[in-house]
């Protein structure tokens, strides 16, 4: 642990997990931090904000929708859109004569964002059939980045008022993302859609508890970032990763065309089964979190003990991923991309090493990622499918990927990710 703010500490061992975000007993747990929490006046707290008792009573709600039942039910879903993203490739291929560089971070965004309107709203955005962003794809990231930015001038009160007039661009346009959603939101409650969607599980008139229309709105609001600017960036970097390996590609590539003969083979169970393709996964997590910086959280009142220290009540604490995962504390050869030390048969000296338990990209205990699991068969689909359609290179002008370049606004600013793209020889897509 250190000290990174007068009242501010700052863990990466993986004990901090469980003693700050994990169950405790009730008065006991480790608060959001208001500085990074609060919420404007007249509105309803999200899942994220809610106290404990409400959030528990809305994550109960949405819980429905993320289960391994929905799942199974939402995989044609994610089939249709993964569909349309390699017929929508194979274009650009074509249209090359052979071969395409493209920008797989507006790709992977077009993709996942399209996913979830269609499961959060019952409709698309658009993205992948105009192959262009949806206005409020755009607004995403900057939502954030606003929001980081605002988060940071509360750090200085006496200043704050004239900070804020220096705030750049983004933050203006915040409250274009909430009254987008809003709209998306309310069409979607007056339409009479069949089948399941996020928001039918919320309504379910078996449902014995209820969410306001406010925080239905907050909620669902946060779900289009966290469904689709995260698992973006966790494809985007990956497939670096993956390119900056060609050993670990080649393995990938093996085991992936190798026990599938027919793309309609490629489904959430199959790749469940494969183990290097899960453990490539954990290492992009690894290498390339979503969410690279600290999850704030505040002490309580009597005070807590993290990592065998006795901190007192109100003490500003987090857990930072990026640094955790990159410390010789936790993994051997920290900075280097190697899926072999996720691999169950690996009983290497380096994996005896490793302390796993670090790795927690979707947070840990009762306030952890609702969309895990959504999040983890987005990554085995377009991963898989796009690498039993193609093969995959760095273009000549583009240098050595590196992650750790671009900037943080609590989520990752990505810069493009130009990819060559080549059709295997005996891939034919019907193209319409």
């Amino acid at each position: 642990m250190i000290r990174i703010g007068p009242n501010e500490i700052s863990c990466i061992n993986p004990q901090a997990w469980q003693d700050i975000y994990g169950g405790h007993k009730p008065g006991q747990n480790f608060g959001k931090n208001p500085l990074w929490m609060s919420r404007k006046q007249n509105t309803a707290n999200s899942i994220l904000s809610a106290s404990d008792a409400d959030h528990h009573r809305i994550r109960r709600l949405i819980s429905h929708a993320f289960s391994d039942k929905a799942l199974r039910a939402q995989e044609p879903i994610l089939q249709e859109y993964v569909g349309i993203l390699m017929r929508r490739l194979h274009e650009q291929t074509k249209a090359g004569w052979g071969s395409a560089v493209v920008d797989l971070v507006e790709w992977f965004s077009w993709t996942t964002f399209d996913i979830v309107g269609e499961l959060g709203f019952g409709e698309t955005f658009g993205c992948l059939t105009d192959e262009r962003h949806h206005s409020w794809s755009a607004l995403v990231f900057s939502h954030f980045k606003a929001a980081s930015l605002v988060t940071s001038v509360r750090f200085y009160p006496l200043l704050e008022r004239f900070l804020r007039w220096w705030l750049p661009s983004p933050v203006t346009n915040r409250q274009g993302h909430f009254q987008l959603s809003r709209e998306k939101i309310h069409r979607r409650l007056k339409g009479g859609k069949t089948t399941p969607d996020f928001m039918s599980y919320v309504l379910d008139p078996k449902n014995e508890e209820r969410m306001s229309l406010q925080e239905i709105e907050t909620t669902f609001n946060i779900l289009i970032i966290a469904g689709s600017e995260t698992t973006a960036s966790a494809l985007a970097g990956t497939t670096g990763y993956l390119l900056n390996n060609p050993m670990c590609l080649a393995t990938l590539i093996q085991e992936i065309r190798s026990n599938f003969v027919e793309e309609n083979d490629i489904n959430l169970t199959s790749l469940g089964k494969l183990p290097y393709l899960s453990a490539v996964i954990e290492e992009g997590l690894r290498m390339a979190p979503p969410v690279p910086s600290g999850l704030p959280r505040v002490t309580p009142a009597e005070g807590g003990v993290v990592c065998g220290e006795w901190l007192p009540g109100g003490t500003d604490i987090s857990f930072s991923q990026w640094s955790a995962y990159r410390s010789t504390l936790n993994f051997s050869r920290p900075n280097e991309f190697i899926p072999e030390r996720w691999l169950q048969s690996n009983r290497t000296s380096q994996s005896t090493f490793d302390k796993k338990s670090t790795l927690q990209p979707f947070s840990f205990g009762p306030r952890n990622c609702i969309g895990k699991n959504l999040a983890y068969a987005e990554l085995r689909l377009i991963l898989s499918r796009m690498i039993w359609n193609f093969d995959l290179s760095f273009p000549k002008e583009m240098g050595a990927y590196d992650w750790a370049k671009q900037k943080t606004y609590v989520l990752v600013e990505k810069q493009p990710l130009k990819v060559r793209l080549t059709p295997r020889k005996f891939v034919k897509y019907t193209l319409d």
